[in-house]
């Protein structure tokens, strides 16, 4: 079973001609490297913003945290914290431990692993955080929620909905339930990875 990340997958679905191949590549090149943090640039924000939730931290947490960046990381972190408590203090939230999860399709395994589990006014919400600039593409959301939808579902809570949260727009895309022509849009990019995998 070839196994790749969500964000591979997505990257793969959302571009076209000789793109594709070159994500398929390389995915393939990097497929024995260990992760590497350093070239993770949000890792840090990531990891924090989960530990204020997990750990039902002050808000001065956030604050302290962002002093102790470098100067590059706090001119980029800042917009992204700002956005995030803007969009948490409109909300009522409670945190439960979410779970790492897989879809699998004709030999392709797509890691699915939601970065905060949030009880979000009463309802039960597994979340995927988004840090980048460009904006997010309408068709980049559905296949992202969708994909969680599948993979997370059956270890997630009842009435459970899949996120992802846009920190610097402070908005939070949902979706709940699956989708059949999304899922046939799914399982025919899984068979074309797969062979332009096997094929390199």
């Amino acid at each position: 079973m070839t196994q790749i990340s969500m964000t591979t997958f997505i990257k793969f679905i959302s571009t076209t001609g000789m793109s594709k191949v070159e994500i398929v590549e390389k995915a393939k090149e990097n497929y024995n490297k260990k992760y590497d943090p350093k070239t993770d640039f949000y890792k840090r924000i990531r990891d924090a913003i989960k530990k204020y939730e997990r750990e039902q931290l002050p808000k001065a947490f956030l604050t302290d945290f962002l002093k102790d960046q470098s100067t590059r990381k706090q001119t980029n972190y800042a917009e992204r914290l700002d956005g995030y408590k803007k969009w948490r203090k409109k909300h009522q939230i409670t945190y439960f431990s979410p779970s790492t999860a897989h879809w699998n399709h004709g030999g392709l395994s797509i890691s699915v692993t939601p970065e905060l589990g949030l009880n979000i006014n009463g309802v039960p919400h597994l979340i995927r955080i988004y840090f980048d600039k460009p904006p997010l593409a309408k068709k980049r959301i559905d296949v992202a929620l969708q994909l969680m939808n599948l993979a997370c579902k059956n270890k997630a809570p009842s009435g459970c909905a899949m996120g992802i949260l846009d920190v610097r727009n402070s908005r939070l895309f949902t979706q709940s339930g699956t989708q059949n022509r999304l899922q046939i849009l799914l399982r025919g990019e899984a068979v074309n990875f797969l062979s332009m995998w096997n094929d390199l």
